[in-house]
């Protein structure tokens, strides 16, 4: 195979990305966190103001960029679409990436795939799909990915791009934190690399640190912007709390031991790391081999103690290291001595693709079965209040797992904590400084039209409001109030 335009590459991965995830665009709730996203998103463009009158712990970022979607255009499918193309892109970008370090264009294309395939496919493997809701990880993933391929095709000489570079992962570190162990990564391997090519410690050190610090100016430009912005609309103290000090206070107190745990529980993609390890360990004496292998290993280390250093254990953290395994996964089909030496590279390629082929068919039946044909309850409760609310009415869910339906029927809630697994949490609410009974009576005071619950806190406070509300319908054994 010959040369391919990279718009071909890249519509190639993008596509491949939506109709591999294509059923998951349907269901209201995959995972909580992307519900949240889109109901503060929501909020915001309804004049809320961030952290003051809708209250999480995450960095702004991700918020603003679904504010920004749901803007263009009110929609969960459209949401899900947008993320598939974005993680269709970090493929493309991991595709640039490794022409860094080899001009074999089936292995690059086998990178793209496999990303997109580790993020998409794992219901065939695991019990949780943590790669599919649109969580932080694919956003920010899409800014350092962006970064790392400039960083590795910019002219050394010219240093006013590092600045430009820079501002670019600064974006994805306001949308995680964490992002910035993808950059400290690169750091490492450029000054190694440079050691190797000039032989001289100080004149190597010399050029990382000059490089690093034109790069740092441009990176913090976007975290100061925020700052400066959250200054003078006057909630900064809110601001610095919730996103600081706060996630602080909200370590889970696991130990070492259990978080290394934790992130070796990526080898719940066993077939996966059985080729990861093969590609890893096979002699080689090219010297482009070697020093992928270098960046590989140290990117991998990286990102696995950004996992475990935020002291929590949820499982769509573990996505900013697929990037890295990805990169690496497929060389054994082109590395592997025992495996050239047995099958010619025509053989090699069709197992690999036809691999590919399998994989996204099961996982589209999967999804179509899981996702696609099931009764979604949540949405044939949103289907009823649509059907009978009126203009600027409001609607407090005290259901966890469904604040989706504020989205869904596009309706403001009255709650400061859209999460509602926040509430009821001794430890979350003592971080947040709340109280449950009087963060419901906060609730009841602003005299929600409509309120969703079968939690039982939520209930027992409607006991004692039985004159300002009535118990209009049941759907699925969830009861929907109405005020009367």
């Amino acid at each position: 195979m010959g040369k391919i335009s990279s718009y071909k590459v890249l519509i190639l991965f993008v596509l491949f990305s939506i109709i591999v995830r294509f059923f998951s665009f349907f269901p209201s709730v995959i995972d909580h966190d992307e519900s949240t996203y889109l109901v503060m998103g929501m909020e915001i463009l309804n004049g809320k103001i961030l952290y003051k009158d809708i209250i999480d712990f995450k960095p702004p970022g991700i918020f603003f960029i679904f504010a920004f979607l749901i803007k263009l255009y009110h929609s969960l499918f459209f949401i899900r679409l947008v993320g598939a193309v974005v993680i269709g892109i970090c493929a493309f970008l991991l595709f640039k990436i490794k022409a860094r370090f080899t001009s074999n264009l089936y292995l690059r294309l086998f990178v793209g795939l496999a990303y997109i395939l580790l993020l998409s496919a794992d219901p065939l493997i695991r019990a949780e799909p943590y790669g599919l809701p649109i969580n932080t990880e694919i956003f920010f993933s899409l800014f350092t990915l962006t970064a790392i391929y400039l960083l590795f095709h910019v002219q050394q000489k010219n240093l006013y791009s590092y600045f430009f570079i820079g501002t670019i992962g600064g974006i994805g570190f306001i949308i995680k934190y964490l992002a910035v162990f993808d950059f400290m990564a690169w750091f490492l391997f450029f000054f190694l690399l440079l050691i190797s090519e000039k032989k001289d410690y100080l004149k190597s050190l010399q050029k990382t640190i000059t490089i690093g610090l034109i790069f740092l100016a441009g990176f913090i430009i976007p975290f100061l912007l925020l700052h400066l912005y959250f200054y003078k609309v006057g909630i900064f103290d809110y601001f610095s709390y919730l996103t600081y000090i706060a996630p602080g206070k909200y370590l889970s107190g696991t130990t070492f031991i259990k978080q290394l745990g934790f992130i070796l529980a990526i080898h719940q993609w066993p077939i996966a790391m059985l080729f990861f390890y093969l590609s890893i360990f096979v002699k080689n004496s090219n010297n482009q081999f070697k020093k992928e292998r270098l960046f590989v290993i140290i990117w991998l280390l990286f990102t696995s103690v950004a996992v475990v250093s935020s002291g929590q254990q949820y499982n769509h953290y573990r996505i900013q290291s697929l990037a890295p395994l990805a990169f690496y996964l497929p060389n054994f089909l082109f590395e592997w001595k025992w495996l050239v030496n047995k099958y010619n590279r025509q053989k090699r390629l069709v197992a690999g693709f036809l691999y590919v082929i399998i994989i996204s068919i099961l996982t589209s039946a999967f999804y179509y079965q899981k996702y696609y044909k099931q009764h979604d309850n949540l949405k044939e409760i949103a289907t009823y209040i649509n059907s009978v609310k009126n203009e600027k009415e409001t609607l407090y869910v005290c259901k966890n797992r469904a604040q989706i339906l504020n989205f869904l029927t596009n309706m403001s809630t009255p709650s400061r904590i859209i999460h509602n697994s926040n509430l009821g949490n001794t430890k979350r609410e003592a971080v947040l400084g709340i109280n449950s009974k009087n963060e419901c009576k906060y609730i009841y005071d602003q005299k929600p039209t409509f309120i969703i619950g079968e939690d039982l806190l939520c209930i027992e406070f409607l006991e004692t409001e039985k004159s300002d509300y009535k118990l209009e319908k049941t759907l699925n054994g969830v009861k929907i109030f109405r005020r009367r």
